[in-house]
């Protein structure tokens, strides 16, 4: 049970072994003696298969009210066009806003999440929810804004 193409390589063969590889989801099945250019060619082969029958990929970006966030390049894309880039933190503390948007996300949790290894504070998060609010333009424009909540965390509200 993989997502990755599975290649059963044996001394053995017979119709009936070949109906249990594929019965238990091999992709493919090579017999011994085989030849190198045989068992590259069969692996490129199920390579192809497998990439034309993969799912697109999910999305990558993250809608914040009129504001869309771009996972990839952590950039925040307003509807006016512009462009915000931010930092590693001040993104971690972005997404984790939207992600549970509209629960409260508590100060330690946020602290955690954007800082990983050491080095954050209720403090310092502070500091960089303001930074996020004036670059994002929250309240003034953009129908969103970070709330406070004294002594428990922060608040994503999209009107």
């Amino acid at each position: 049970r993989s997502r990755n193409p599975v290649i059963l390589l044996s001394g053995r063969s017979g119709e009936e072994l070949l109906l249990e590889a594929f019965d238990a989801g091999a992709d493919d099945y090579v017999a011994k003696p085989f030849g190198v250019n045989m068992l590259v060619a069969r692996v490129e082969a199920v390579g192809r298969r497998a990439l034309e029958r993969r799912p697109a990929e999910p999305s990558h970006e993250l809608a914040l009210g009129p504001l869309v966030m771009d996972v990839d390049s952590h950039e925040v894309h307003h509807p006016d066009g512009t462009t915000v880039r931010l930092t590693r933190t001040e993104f971690h503390i972005l997404e984790a806003l939207v992600r549970s948007s509209p629960r409260v996300v508590p100060n330690e949790r946020l602290v955690n999440e954007s800082w990983r290894v050491g080095g954050g504070s209720t403090t310092v998060l502070k500091t960089h929810i303001s930074h996020l609010r004036t670059k994002l333009r929250l309240g003034h424009g953009v129908d969103a804004t970070i709330v406070a909540v004294p002594e428990v965390g922060y608040q994503l509200r999209i009107q």
